[in-house]
């Protein structure tokens, strides 16, 4: 019978942990600790996404201006008659890139990043694990030579 009687009984300025007081404020104290790093963890990871972002796009402007788009032959013979007029600031139709081109040409520019920062990564393993290999023949050695004293 007194656990039907012991909702009533139960206002809502009673604190749920009534004989420890000081526990429910560090839990408190705790949760808003947590809640304010995990915004804090939020904010900065997005700040980084950006940055991350920000600088695909400039590596892109980057290769998208070191690219050089050739141009097309106007005679049957494969000579360019016109790349001096071209040279000179004349524009033809050929140097400019539909808009296909322009996105197989930002495909192939991500492509050309992910393989970069895959050779980094490789080598950047690569490095580490010669490191590792000297650090442990450099550590055998020292072994050895400490043993032979013995």
């Amino acid at each position: 019978m007194a656990p039907a009687s012991a909702p009533a009984s139960i206002s809502t300025n009673w604190p749920l942990i009534s004989h420890r007081p000081a526990l429910v404020q560090v839990i408190i104290i705790a949760c808003v600790a947590f809640t304010i790093a995990l915004m804090c963890g939020i904010a900065i990871s997005y700040v980084i996404y950006r940055l991350v972002q920000a600088e695909e796009r400039q590596q892109l402007v980057r290769l998208y201006n070191n690219v050089r788009i050739p141009f097309l032959a106007d005679g049957d013979d494969g000579v360019n008659d016109n790349k001096e007029a071209s040279e000179d600031g004349s524009l033809d139709e050929s140097t400019f890139l539909l808009p296909e081109n322009e996105e197989e040409l930002e495909k192939f520019i991500h492509s050309v990043i992910r393989s970069k920062r895959r050779k980094y990564m490789v080598n950047k393993r690569l490095k580490k694990e010669q490191d590792l290999l000297m650090e442990t023949k450099i550590g055998n050695s020292m072994h050895s030579i400490f043993s032979e004293d013995l």
